[in-house]
């Protein structure tokens, strides 16, 4: 009913008709921060959102996609049925945005709308140059500490998919027997990183110059070289409106603890508890041997003992 609601409600304030500007692929892994970045973007007028078009518990999503699970979409000529899906939704003839998104009141839901903020945290990791070069999209790569996000997750619903399904052609034969044996022995939190490095280990390898790749952490920190980017990399007409979003909390707020909430309320005050506050719930020894699950996967993006990630990835 709710959804019903939503998909009518999006329809009297907002009429989609592509434009000319492209489109904006945000590719993240769950509780990185993809939602406030979402809402950035979406200060800016023309813009909508397709969130999280892959999500395949929802069962509109896979009847949509004509899947029953996401080891269709890993399948070798997968791309010819998610090419349809995304066409559908860069043309305005499918809505997958949350209630969070219909405002009646914001400018930017007002109109005609020309560009889509389509979010991305479950599935595409390894097909992000293809959404790319065949939607003529803007990439956004969103990365956060693989503890921080550990630390927040309660499920992971593609841990094993990763691993059973074609997906895994992009692993060695010893990263698959690794992870497999986490998985039967290990406790939640080790398959939490585990999962962070199954979705992150391609992308990561494959890094193009023209991918923004933005750290959570030096959204948080640092973040006027991050919006200077975005604005030039994505042609953002009224920068000061995402600076002023820069202030207000993610909608996804109600899933910290309270201490988070708090804190949140004036970020700007509290910027190094929000990137390392999870190093309070664990010991050097801990940090250290979860760490070197990263190490299995090639990964050095984040290290043992810094909440920080690496300066290559620091926009200057």
């Amino acid at each position: 009913m709710r959804r019903a609601l939503t998909h009518r409600c999006k329809n009297i304030v907002n009429v989609h008709r592509a434009g000319t500007q492209p489109d904006v692929f945000l590719f993240s892994t769950p509780r990185s921060g993809s939602t406030w970045v979402t809402e950035l973007l979406m200060t800016q007028p023309g813009f909508t959102v397709c969130d999280e078009p892959f999500n395949l518990r929802d069962r509109r999503r896979r009847r949509m996609l004509g899947v029953n699970g996401w080891e269709e979409l890993y399948a070798r000529g997968a791309e010819e049925r998610i090419a349809v899906y995304m066409t559908r939704i860069a043309q305005g003839r499918v809505y997958l945005g949350p209630w969070r998104y219909v405002n009646p009141f914001s400018k930017a839901q007002r109109g005609i709308s020309r560009r889509v903020v389509v979010k991305i945290i479950h599935a595409g990791e390894d097909r992000i140059e293809w959404f790319k070069n065949n939607f003529q999209g803007k990439i956004i790569y969103l990365v956060r500490h693989p503890l921080a996000v550990s630390f927040s997750r309660t499920q992971l619903p593609r841990v094993r998919v990763f691993l059973s399904s074609e997906y895994r052609r992009h692993f060695t034969r010893a990263q698959i027997e690794y992870a497999q044996s986490l998985l039967r022995q290990g406790e939640h939190l080790e398959h939490a990183v585990l999962s962070w490095c199954l979705q992150n280990m391609v992308p990561l390898h494959t890094v193009q110059p023209d991918w923004s790749v933005v750290s959570y952490e030096q959204l948080v920190l640092d973040p006027e070289p991050v919006i200077a980017r975005l604005i030039r990399e994505l042609e953002l007409k009224e920068p000061e409106k995402l600076r002023q979003r820069l202030k207000v909390p993610s909608s996804t707020v109600n899933l910290s603890d309270q201490d988070t909430r708090e804190k949140l309320a004036c970020a700007g005050d509290h910027a190094q508890f929000l990137v390392q506050k999870w190093r309070k719930k664990i010991s050097p020894e801990r940090e250290n041997k979860l760490m070197d699950i990263l190490k299995v996967f090639d990964i050095d993006l984040y290290r043992a003992g810094d909440f920080l990630p690496s300066k290559n990835i620091w926009i200057r």
